[in-house]
């Protein structure tokens, strides 16, 4: 293109083309195809780690707990706080309040012998 002064002027290439846009979003799409589902089954670990961890916590505490009152707890609440109509309880036996970390559960729960439910 001409300009003013009749010399030839040169359009300045200042964007991506359409082909580049394209391209970087492909690959961003194969990282994060290769990436997702590792990043998920890591979260699914972490969980069951977690609750393998409470379990343990729960199961020490609820031993302490019928060594000290010779009964079984009934809830987690009786190993936080001392239940009525209990006596040798030393407690708290837990520091706070352990939840399951996988999600559909509210809370752990005791059979008759106070092991944990599955």
């Amino acid at each position: 293109m001409w300009g003013k002064t009749g010399e030839l002027q040169e359009f300045k290439n200042n964007g991506f083309t359409l082909m580049e846009i394209l391209l970087v979003l492909a690959l961003l799409m194969i990282i994060l195809g290769i990436s997702l589902p590792r990043l998920n089954s890591s979260v699914g670990y972490t969980q069951n780690q977690a609750d393998l961890a409470n379990r343990v916590l729960i199961e020490g505490a609820v031993e302490l707990y019928k060594l000290d009152t010779g009964l079984v707890p009934e809830s987690i609440d009786d190993l936080l706080h001392p239940p009525k109509e209990v006596t040798g309880w030393r407690g708290p036996y837990l520091e706070r309040e352990l939840s399951p970390p996988m999600e559909g559960r509210d809370t752990y729960e005791f059979d008759d012998k106070g092991k944990l439910l599955p």
